[in-house]
């Protein structure tokens, strides 16, 4: 009779279960003071910001082409590719080099480093007169970016690691939040106000953000003694010895691809649906493209504290499968209007993919090398959309849009499928200090 009372106890109370956090950690989180709070709430509005600003033109560089002297369609697609793929190129190849800076020098100062050479180089692509000077600012700011991948593992850092899950599901509401607002406004600016005028804007954004995280972020950051830095190999060294990771980033690469693969031609595919109609089009892009984000709003946050209660990997894998099977029908959309309410329900199922997979890899490591091991996730990420947008651009200039939306599907499925067989393996934490964690990596 006791033991089934102290059993039940057990499950009432959560200082009482295994995996609870210590009782200081308790009452921290119930302290809405508490300098971590603070860190996840500045950086929420700095994400929003940044976010926000980025999307007001990005859904619309295809369109932007047709302005610059591009007449052909299937030119217009493969250009699109060209310049999703530069930037994320450029991008896969600095972020471990970032991320190893982060850890030797402070996240707060990446995050910085990374917004303002965004407002530079979005600034400088108002004044590009042809598509080769469009192409080499994006592949300026690849290089210098990274402000997303920067903010998560400033949170990441701070937070404690019982509540990674729920913390990084509520930072995603600001990145798909952005991914909202950001579509809607920079399709009706640039229907009213032209496309040079939304680069400033952007620019102007990303500043705002940056002043943000200078004057409010606080970061408690201790250098690492010299003997005890990571280089760059040791950094790559860790997609060896921690499964988890390796898992994560080949789940994420494909994915990526999975999700790139229609990002140069949608715009031109939403153009076709309009029947070539060129009133209010960039308002309807923009609508389209704010679909996911305005779902994951909602879901982003429960899929979170659902991955803190049953493991991120297991949580990952049922958002991944999710989606594939929620992608399907895009490929048989008649209108702009269908296309952007089969794009709300993928948005649910996605808006549980980054803070798992994000959480997953914090969760897998040393806290010392959680910038270096996010990174190597964004590299997977950034590789995925370089291949991502080239495939697509290819694969539409012949076979048209509609094939890549299923594409997408049996890609999502497959990657969804790998995570599934990766969370059935037994845990095995190599790096020093995860063990710690208590999660199931």
């Amino acid at each position: 009779m006791r033991a089934s009372r102290a059993t039940a106890l057990t499950r009432r109370s959560p200082l009482l279960t295994p995996h609870a956090p210590r009782r200081s950690t308790v009452i921290e989180e119930l302290d809405y003071r508490a300098p971590w709070r603070r860190t996840l709430y500045v950086v929420w509005v700095a994400g929003f910001i940044a976010v926000s600003g980025m999307s007001l033109v990005t859904p619309f560089l295809p369109l932007y082409l047709l302005d610059l002297g591009v007449k052909d369609v299937a030119q217009a697609q493969r250009w699109a590719g060209l310049l999703v793929s530069g930037s994320f190129i450029c991008a896969a190849m600095v972020a471990p080099v970032w991320g190893s800076l982060a850890d030797r020098y402070g996240r707060k100062p990446m995050a910085l480093r990374a917004i303002f050479g965004l407002a530079v180089s979005i600034s400088l692509m108002a004044f590009a007169t042809r598509p080769e000077h469009l192409l080499l600012l994006r592949m300026l700011q690849g290089s210098v970016g990274g402000f997303v991948s920067a903010s998560i593992a400033l949170v990441a850092t701070a937070v404690p690691r019982a509540r990674l899950g729920a913390a990084l599901g509520t930072l995603q509401t600001s990145l798909t939040a952005g991914h909202v607002v950001g579509p809607l406004f920079g399709g009706v600016l640039a229907d009213r106000m032209g496309y040079n005028h939304v680069f400033l804007i952007t620019g102007g954004c990303c500043v705002l953000a940056g002043l943000v995280v200078a004057v409010f972020v606080k970061e408690d950051f201790t250098p690492l003694p010299a003997k005890e830095r990571h280089s760059f190999r040791q950094n790559l060294g860790m997609l060896r010895t921690v499964p988890a990771l390796r898992a994560t980033f080949m789940v994420m690469f494909v994915t990526q691809i999975g999700l790139m693969v229609i990002q140069p031609v949608l715009a031109l595919f939403i153009r076709d649906l309009a029947g070539g109609s060129e009133g209010l089009l960039r308002t309807k892009v923009g609508v389209v493209f704010s679909m996911p984000g305005l779902a994951a709003v909602v879901a982003a946050p429960l899929w979170g504290r659902r991955g803190d209660r049953i493991g991120h990997r297991t949580t990952l894998a049922m958002a991944l499968l999710g989606a594939g099977v929620l992608y399907l029908p895009q490929a048989w959309a008649q209108t702009a209007t269908q296309l952007a309410a089969m794009r709300f329900f993928v948005g649910l199922c996605m808006a549980g993919v980054s803070p798992s997979a994000h959480s997953v890899v914090a969760s897998s490591v040393a806290s010392n090398r959680t910038a270096a091991a996010l990174s190597l996730l964004s590299m997977a990420q950034w590789s995925g959309s370089v291949a991502g947008p080239l495939l697509g651009g290819l694969i539409s200039s012949h076979l048209g849009a509609r094939p890549i939306f299923l594409i997408t599907a049996v890609l999502l499925l497959c990657s969804g499928t790998g995570a599934l067989r990766a969370a059935r393996k037994p845990v095995k934490l190599l790096e020093p200090a995860a063990a710690e964690v208590g999660e199931d990596g």
